[in-house]
């Protein structure tokens, strides 16, 4: 069988579009995020808080997710250590960072092997997975990796995973439940960017940021175990705490407050709490 030939107009075409899409995602990126990230968080020795909370941000390596997060229980001096989980290939590689499934995997199995091992130094302290846009990949993989109801609580906010994916296998790692917050405002990374490259596990189609996780048929053994899935969708209400639908609203102080926080802190107990007791997420 001959070769196929590719002809130079198709492929300056090609070409052309593929630059697009690297400046429009590195567009995306700095929108909301445009400060070089801080120095990392790691976790070195005994945790002298009442949680962990582990944060893989989204692609390229800004973190201003676990910056946010991080901000807000520092101010409110919460019960809760913040370790942002490094996994990108570096920073400003967003794209290598959405499509890289084989990468977030691996690195997702190393978060694993952090988290048991905190587990038996640790087993009644709280343990609890974050993920936003391409680093809820991350942490669905990390579930995948970890025995029955090792994690206490996972939020993950903007997902770039696909609506299709199964979930079933992380839940039951989780001990409490998946908080999945989207919404369908999530327009230009979670329809136009990923409509282009693809979601996080390598299909393209609704992201799970953006439509949320669509439920098995009903006849589905894992049914009862989708139970601990929680979906959020984005509300009008949300633009008072400075959530206006985007694919960075989830993480503006006034939202981790009021709708993502509390479901950490749930899991703690009042006993535990230093700060402002924050209300029931709805």
């Amino acid at each position: 069988m001959p070769a196929a030939v590719v002809k130079p107009a198709a492929f300056a075409k090609k070409a052309r579009t593929v630059s697009l899409v690297l400046a429009a995602l590195v567009a995306l990126g700095t929108a909301g995020c445009a400060r070089p990230r801080p120095e990392l968080v790691v976790c070195t020795g005994p945790v002298a808080k009442d949680g962990v909370l582990f944060i893989a941000d989204g692609a390229g390596n800004f973190q201003a997710t676990s910056r946010h997060v991080r901000s807000v229980v520092q101010a409110d001096r919460l019960p809760l250590d913040v370790i942002t989980f490094e996994w990108s290939h570096g920073n400003y590689r967003i794209v290598a960072d959405q499509i890289g499934y084989a990468h977030a995997r691996a690195e997702g199995c190393r978060l694993a092997r952090t988290i048991l091992r905190l587990r038996q130094d640790h087993p009644e302290m709280p343990i609890h997975l974050m993920g936003h846009s391409a680093g809820a990949m991350v942490m669905i993989a990390a579930l995948e990796s970890l025995p029955d109801n090792t994690v206490d609580q996972v939020v993950l906010i903007a997902s770039s995973v696909s609506s299709v994916y199964d979930v079933a296998p992380a839940l039951r790692a989780v001990k409490g439940g998946m908080y999945n917050f989207y919404s369908p405002k999530d327009v230009a990374y979670l329809g136009v960017a990923t409509g282009i490259v693809g979601n996080s596990d390598h299909r393209w189609g609704p992201s799970s940021g953006r439509f949320g996780f669509f439920p098995p048929p009903e006849t589905s053994k894992d049914v009862p175990l989708l139970c601990k899935l929680h979906q959020r969708p984005w509300h009008p209400f949300d633009s008072r705490l400075g959530n206006f639908g985007g694919h960075y609203g989830d993480y503006q102080p006034k939202f981790l407050r009021k709708r993502v926080l509390p479901i950490f802190l749930n899991s703690i107990g009042p006993a535990s709490r230093a700060g402002p007791t924050y209300p029931e997420p709805p």
